[in-house]
């Protein structure tokens, strides 16, 4: 059962899930977050300004974080695909380990661009930055803190809310 406005990004995403072997709680976890991360499934890319971006930099906690370290890197490397992967370091790993090269870093767009790659690109960051952070599933603060550390307890909750819908039917 599907339910997000955007049927066809969201089973392909869940097909995905699926065939890379997240099951239950982990997979109505996966699918709740890439459903908020990305809209509801209608934008695979960051919304904002260059003042939005420049936080990325910055901040200088934040850009040693992500790795940004060019001027630029900021907007460059935003948030894009279901699981809004952002920041240098995360698109140069993704890129090495899923593809073995540097075309992520070369060509962040084909993240949002190409759903195919957005699935494989949420689901590596899914196993390599939420998964070994997570020891229960049916914990939406951890799986969330895992994600973004500082989300307010509204967004949480919203967060959770989607879990229990998936729960509900997957």
């Amino acid at each position: 059962t599907l339910l997000s406005n955007n049927p066809d990004a969201e089973a392909a995403l869940q097909t995905a899930a699926k065939a890379a072997g997240l099951k239950g709680s982990e997979l109505a976890q996966f699918m709740a977050q890439t459903r908020h991360e990305s809209w509801d499934f209608s934008k695979m890319k960051e919304v904002g300004n260059k003042k939005t971006f420049d936080r990325y930099e910055k901040n200088r906690s934040l850009s040693q974080q992500l790795g940004n370290v060019v001027k630029g890197d900021g907007e460059r490397f935003k948030g894009r695909g279901p699981m809004q992967l952002t920041g240098r370091d995360n698109y140069t790993k993704a890129s090495q380990q899923i593809f073995g090269d540097d075309r992520l870093v070369k060509n962040p767009d084909l993240v949002s661009n190409s759903l195919e790659v957005g699935a494989k690109v949420a689901l590596w960051y899914w196993k390599n930055r939420v998964r070994p952070k997570v020891d229960d599933f049916n914990n939406t603060v951890q799986v969330v803190k895992a994600i973004n550390a500082n989300e307010p307890m509204n967004v949480v909750k919203q967060r959770h809310n989607k879990f229990k819908e998936y729960m509900a039917v997957l």
